[in-house]
């Protein structure tokens, strides 16, 4: 594991993972899940999605990471307000039973592996947003 960012003021951790496999867990922190190389598999109490290139998952959403060999990168946030979800929703992004998952690559290239829409977030670095 390489830790990139690690800023509890901010409410920002961000890792760089391999042979990434957790069990059925929830916490306080929105989850991004982007795969480096390869595939993930992300299982909740509802559904199972495999073949996945990125997953975003809601604050206190049971959930299951299961990434065997591929690299991930994975950001948590900490930080829940209306800029964030009002970001995403703006992006397309729309968590349905708290997830959003993509195995479309195409897509995964808009997010970029260094997950770069992410950084124009109001809250996480510290600026404004017309319109936010």
């Amino acid at each position: 594991m390489k830790v990139l960012e690690f800023n509890t003021d901010r409410g920002i951790y961000s890792f760089e993972l391999g042979n990434f496999n957790t069990e059925m867990h929830a916490h306080p922190a929105l989850e991004v899940v982007v795969a480096a190389d390869g595939s993930f598999e992300l299982q909740t109490t509802e559904a199972i999605y495999r073949d996945l290139s990125m997953a975003i998952i809601d604050f206190n959403v049971q959930h299951a990471v299961l990434a065997g060999d591929a690299n991930v990168k994975l950001l948590m946030i900490e930080r829940a307000d209306a800029q964030l979800y009002g970001f995403l929703e703006h992006h397309g992004i729309r968590l349905k039973r708290g997830i959003c998952a993509n195995t479309d690559t195409e897509k995964k290239c808009i997010y970029g592996k260094h997950l770069p829409f992410l950084l124009q977030i109001p809250v996480l670095n510290q600026t404004t947003m017309p319109g936010y």
